[in-house]
């Protein structure tokens, strides 16, 4: 029923506009013509978001910021565990860890049990503040408060897919911090080179633990892979850019 509809859907209109490219790939399958598509990256408004150039050295607790709505595409309970077994591993690391979301689903919801039996399981009870949903302004503020944005997005059991990137990750990394995430739908190509070489794989628990203890190990590398992140946001995710893209795209369908 629904391949019908996009049928329909794809006959209708002049453009498909897809946000990265494993996005255009997943509408070219769906029967979407390849002429009719088009790569259009989502713009964040770089002005607003200050840069801070990583600061994190041995010896200083390591602040890590997870932002997302609570649903299993999140990934969130796997990037919970990854810091759990990272405390084994670094038992000598001071370890703040600040998770700002909440469901949206009214009365008990399974996501949200999951990410507090993760929290209680993984006895990270004294580290972790649960700070609920925040507006755009607070979480640009925690971002200059943090080091690592760990969000580890997965392929939900019912298909359910972040699509393209979250946008979350587009801002954290415009504001400086080290991105800890996954190889899922576009988030490779919301970031710099150095970064984008340090995602692990869907669910990988030990893949998240070894990529923060590596940044551990690593700080030196920690302002190249910030600078990397920014600049390509600057000159492909700018929402001025976008603008003047979009309108390109706009104009070349109505001179067809």
């Amino acid at each position: 029923l629904w391949r019908k509809r996009y049928k329909e859907l794809f006959d209708s209109v002049n453009a498909v506009l897809c946000e990265g490219p494993y996005m255009m790939s997943a509408i070219q399958k769906l029967g979407c013509p390849e002429e009719k598509i088009h790569l259009y990256h989502l713009g964040v408004n770089v002005d607003l978001i200050k840069f801070n150039e990583p600061t994190w050295q041995k010896g200083r607790p390591l602040r890590i910021l997870m932002a997302a709505t609570f649903t299993e595409k999140k990934g969130l309970p796997y990037g919970l565990l990854s810091i759990a077994k990272l405390r084994k591993i670094r038992p000598d690391l001071d370890i703040k860890v600040t998770l700002v979301g909440d469901s949206q689903r009214k009365g008990k919801d399974r996501d949200k049990q999951s990410i507090l039996q993760t929290i209680s399981k993984g006895k990270l009870t004294d580290i972790v503040t649960m700070i609920g949903s925040c507006s755009h302004d607070e979480l640009l503020r925690l971002a200059l408060e943090h080091d690592i944005f760990l969000s580890p997005s997965v392929t939900a059991k019912n298909g359910d897919t972040e699509g393209g990137a979250p946008v979350t990750i587009i801002e954290m990394a415009a504001a400086g911090l080290i991105i800890v995430s996954t190889n899922h739908c576009d988030i490779p190509n919301v970031l710099g080179k150095t970064n984008r070489q340090l995602l692990s794989n869907e669910r990988d628990i030990d893949g998240l633990t070894n990529i923060l203890n590596w940044l551990l190990k690593n700080p030196d590398q920690w302002k190249t892979i910030a600078v990397e992140n920014r600049l390509l946001i600057e000159k492909e995710y700018n929402i001025e850019n976008q603008g003047i893209e979009l309108e390109k795209i706009y104009e070349n369908i109505l001179v067809q």
